[in-house]
């Protein structure tokens, strides 16, 4: 027998959700170090996956009154209204033609050419991003070129719920107070070190 929620579906406490998540995503891509940056990498796409489908299940939330199974992408998107799918790729659209230089950096690193933009082939390359990337250890991870798709889909909700644009945004403001932890040269701790 399946599990009932404990409380009623809530698109506005799914949209919060998304929101920390997207945020801490976006604070760890501000980190002005490179060696810290790629070792971030990973948990930074992991972060934004796992942004999006809060996000597209606080979508489907606000139309349908219930929260959707599943970590997939790309299912997640398809069930919502045509309207809403709409407006996302329109979004999409505008985003991606103004990154055009910065895919063409990124095919050039990963040794393919870049994606054509289409939202549909996107989702489907990066579906399971979040469960692939959560086990980036073994190996087979997507292409991913969602990173800001949360951003777009904390538009539209906003869109659909003006009144949460009140909302005060979560800041970690702790992060800034108790400084850093290991410097790099730190960074990985040394045998003797562990225990």
């Amino acid at each position: 027998m399946k599990k009932q929620p404990k409380n009623p579906p809530n698109a506005l406490a799914v949209f919060g959700q998304a929101r920390r998540f997207r945020f801490a995503d976006a604070h760890l891509r501000a980190i002005d170090n490179p060696v810290l940056f790629e070792a971030m990498g990973t948990v930074c796409l992991t972060l934004s996956a796992f942004s999006s489908e809060l996000y597209l299940k606080s979508l489907l939330c606000i139309e349908t009154g219930r929260i959707y199974p599943g970590h997939n992408l790309k299912n997640l998107y398809r069930n919502l209204s045509l309207p809403t799918r709409r407006r996302i790729r329109q979004l999409w659209g505008v985003y991606w033609d103004s990154q055009t230089p910065r895919w063409k950096k990124l095919s050039d690193l990963m040794g393919h050419p870049p994606p054509d933009g289409d939202l549909d082939a996107a989702l489907d390359t990066a579906g399971h991003a979040f469960e692939a990337f959560r086990y980036a250890f073994e190996g087979g991870l997507p292409d991913f070129f969602l990173g800001e798709f949360p951003a777009i889909l904390d538009q539209v909700a906003l869109e659909l719920r003006p009144e949460w644009r009140s909302l005060p945004e979560p800041e970690p403001t702790y992060l800034g107070q108790i400084g850093p932890v290991l410097a790099v040269e730190d960074w990985p701790p040394h045998p003797k070190d562990s225990r």
